[in-house]
């Protein structure tokens, strides 16, 4: 048994040695495999943030450090002694399971790699990696389809006889591991949106869908830790009771990770959006202005050429500040300059009209290549 706050686990089938976890680990080829991909995963997201900075451009030291924090995840579940006693002990099972299906997707979300690839890439990898992601099939990926998917995929593999038989085949439990990754990743992706594709959905319906879904998942929990009998194939009751603590424990705390992240950037859009409609009110108001003060000139124009040569003879100049009047005289004195702040402001408004829902690519994509 192991007390945390109030709360026995029962560690199931085998007992669990802390000092042999932390110093030893698996050494089949497929652990060594995925131990040379998070560690080449690592060093390129650490060449991306170096060529940034030799560019001049600063990238966020948090995600960086979510990102190197979610290889760790990986590198916890699959690639230490915590591995070694997954298929005997059922707790561990869930924890090296929460791990790479919550855990480990979220923090490599926050790590933004899609963004740091388009940013750091040379140009000719760029623009098949905007193009690819800018496609109909990347959007889908992240959409919906693959959050349902998000949902039944650890009630399918623990209430099922799949569960028994990827304890039985190395191969199944391998590939059991590299599907929780991989779908939890993108769910993350979906739902977060902090990387650039085709299409993001609203911030109301990426937290009603995680919303959604957080019933299935903690519920999943809360239905083993309470259940009076073996609902998992070939585990005990205490160690079914247990693993559904870690579940429950664990999806909890990610869902709470996503949820108030959500809440933080709907609160920032919201600012930009009212900042650009104070920049839009500011902008008309200029351009009622300018409109104003044309029709005082003309006014003034007409009534000048009425009073004859002597005073219409300064028009074809300029016109005199204390006849036109302070506003005329700026207008004359420069009529286009303020027109063309105006439209480039015009230009830039409607640009960010876009920022929320469908960001241009610029602002991934470097304007100088490599």
């Amino acid at each position: 048994m192991l007390r945390v706050g109030g709360a026995r686990f029962d560690w199931g089938h085998a007992p669990f040695h802390w000092a042999q976890a932390a110093t030893s680990a698996p050494h089949d080829p497929v652990t060594l495999a995925t131990d040379a991909v998070v560690l080449g995963a690592a060093l390129g997201y650490g060449w991306g943030v170096l060529r940034l900075r030799r560019r001049g451009r600063r990238w966020s030291r948090w995600s960086t450090a979510a990102f190197v924090a979610g290889l760790a995840a990986i590198f916890v579940a699959v690639g230490s002694g915590l591995a070694e006693d997954d298929d005997v002990n059922f707790t561990v099972h869930m924890v090296q399971h929460s791990l790479l299906m919550w855990l480990a997707p979220v923090l490599l979300a926050f790590g933004r790699p899609l963004t740091l690839v388009i940013q750091a890439s040379p140009r000719r990898l760029q623009v098949p990696v905007v193009r690819l992601a800018s496609s109909r099939g990347a959007s889908l990926l992240v959409g919906w389809p693959v959050w349902l998917v998000s949902y039944a995929t650890m009630p399918v593999y623990l209430l099922t006889p799949l569960y028994g038989l990827s304890l039985r085949d190395q191969t199944v439990h391998d590939l059991v591991h590299a599907w929780f990754l991989t779908v939890g990743f993108l769910f993350w992706q979906g739902v977060l949106g902090l990387d650039p594709v085709r299409r993001r959905h609203s911030h109301l319906w990426r937290m009603a869908g995680l919303a959604a879904g957080m019933p299935i998942k903690s519920g999943l929990g809360v239905v083993l830790m309470a259940t009076p009998a073996r609902l998992v194939q070939d585990v005990s009751l205490g160690a079914t009771h247990a693993g559904g603590q870690v579940l429950w424990m664990t999806t909890m705390v990610a869902s709470g990770i996503g949820m108030v992240t959500l809440l933080a950037q709907w609160a920032v859009a919201d600012e930009r959006r009212g900042r650009r409609h104070d920049r839009r009110a500011g902008v008309e108001l200029q351009l009622d202005q300018l409109a104003d003060a044309r029709a005082q000139l003309r006014r003034l124009a007409g009534g000048t050429a009425e009073a004859g040569p002597a005073v219409q003879a300064p028009l074809a100049g300029e016109v005199p500040v204390a006849l036109a009047g302070p506003l005329a005289g700026e207008v004359l004195a420069g009529a286009e300059a303020p027109l063309a702040v105006d439209e480039l402001d015009e230009e830039r408004l409607a640009g960010d009209e876009e920022d929320d829902e469908r960001a241009p690519w610029s602002r991934w994509a470097p304007s100088t290549g490599a």
